[in-house]
């Protein structure tokens, strides 16, 4: 997830395409397709907004670390994912497009099992934490003698 640059190259080539067959499909129809879906016209600027701000601190900015980098990659996904699927639902029929959300809707899930995995284990260790005042130095845990998450630190 840490490289960027080959989803940049999908939604860098997707969007324009599907806006490019947007044009074709509604050329010479009396109403442009953002007037007759709203919502999708909105959220595709606030997806492709949120991409391109995303997109420039993550080039620009070379100071986070794993844990940050990794939100702002699972942003850049989602968000350009949001982008090229708030057109699809324009172009595509209703029932084609539930079959394109779902595989969609499925990749960012499948690609952030990292850190899902992590933002748990932290949410775990916090709570032990403050629960059972469990600290880092006690080696019987709520857990048990294994840590379920050894490698969350800075708790």
């Amino acid at each position: 997830m840490n490289t960027i640059i080959p989803w940049h190259a999908i939604f860098v080539f997707l969007d324009p395409i599907l806006l490019g067959v947007m044009q074709v499909e509604y050329q010479n129809k009396e109403e442009s397709p953002f007037a007759s879906y709203p919502i999708q016209k909105h959220v595709f600027l606030t997806a492709i907004s949120i991409y391109g701000a995303l997109l420039g601190i993550k080039i620009h900015t070379k100071t986070f670390g794993w844990y940050l980098e990794n939100i702002i990659s699972y942003g850049l996904l989602l968000s350009g994912v949001f982008s090229s699927v708030s057109l699809l639902s324009i172009l595509l029929q209703q029932q084609l497009l539930w079959i394109v959300l779902i595989i969609w809707g499925s990749i960012p899930l499948i690609l952030s099992h990292r850190i899902l995995e992590s933002s748990a284990c932290w949410m775990i260790k916090m709570v032990a934490k403050l629960s059972w005042n469990v600290s880092d130095h006690n080696p019987s845990s709520v857990c048990g003698n294994s840590d379920i998450c050894p490698r969350v630190e800075g708790i």
